[in-house]
């Protein structure tokens, strides 16, 4: 039996199972004039759905129990927002279960959208992409898809004199490898997810963005710490440059040089038409 993908009433293309097909259904129209008005190759809607499907195949593990889930609202994607626990727990179930799915009556109650597994890079979606998370206790809450990347469990954070910093379990020299390797994991998959969900609602990774406030900010992908840093509209965090920046020189970790791997990410997807993430979603 074939479940029917169409467009204004026109067939597009019939897949094996009826949750691609919704998902296709609810996407393909928007998308498929994004992709018709930005890029500069020629791929058909029905083309466009096998691609697409990839988005499909991130794991789904709703956090059912959160207030987020069980009260939603929907918001108006204007960007995404990169955070890591600071908790050395590099299992995305683990972190899923201890963090987001248990229910509180209350709005506050924090909820991402995804999370990252540390151990293998895998993608968990936990709310739907435009469903309101409460995540940086701003007002990008309210406008901006947030990613959880796990961390390490070979590291500790610290506090000296009011600044939050990274040591690494001894031996340092074997748990710095081990944590650099979880870090490569987390950051390779949260740009191969950025690439899929800028496509998906049209953003620039190096454009200006906005908030649900209304104003304008330098850019579509943030981190909690920029939103707090910059704009004072998040919670004083300091994720996930905190991490990054524990391993200096050794690699180019930064906000900047991931806004331009998604970048180069989305170029690649324009001249090839292959959807760079289908390779590694849901795997």
């Amino acid at each position: 039996m074939g479940y029917d993908v169409r467009i204004d009433g026109s067939f597009v293309c019939s897949c094996s199972d009826s949750k691609t097909a919704e998902f296709l259904n609810e996407n393909i129209e928007r998308l498929y004039e994004s992709f018709q008005k930005n890029s500069d190759i020629s791929v058909s809607a029905a083309e466009l759905c096998k691609y697409v499907s990839a988005l499909y195949l991130t794991k789904r593990y709703f956090a059912v129990n959160n207030y987020n889930y069980k009260k939603p609202s929907k918001i108006n994607v204007e960007g995404i927002m990169l955070h890591s626990p600071a908790a050395p727990r590099p299992d995305a179930l683990q972190e899923i279960k201890r963090d987001f799915n248990k229910y509180k009556d209350a709005k506050e109650t924090a909820c991402t959208h995804a999370v990252i597994d540390g151990n293998n890079g895998r993608i968990f979606q936990i709310l739907p992409w435009n469903w309101r998370a409460y995540h940086c206790a701003g007002s990008f809450n309210s406008s901006h898809i947030a990613v959880d990347m796990c961390d390490p469990g070979e590291i500790k954070y610290t506090k000296n004199n009011g600044r939050t910093g990274i040591v690494f379990n001894e031996p340092a020299d074997k748990s710095y490898e081990k944590a650099r390797a979880v870090v490569d994991r987390t950051f390779d998959s949260a740009v191969k997810l950025c690439v899929a969900l800028c496509i998906m609602f049209n953003l620039n990774p190096l454009g200006k963005g906005k908030g649900a406030d209304g104003k304008e900010y330098p850019n579509v992908i943030l981190s909690h710490r920029e939103a707090y840093v910059n704009f004072k509209s998040a919670s004083n965090h300091g994720d996930p440059e905190t991490l990054w920046n524990a391993f200096g020189s050794d690699r180019n970790y930064n906000m900047d040089s991931f806004r331009e791997a998604v970048a180069n990410g989305i170029n690649e997807y324009k001249k090839s038409g292959y959807f760079i993430p289908i390779h590694m979603i849901g795997r």
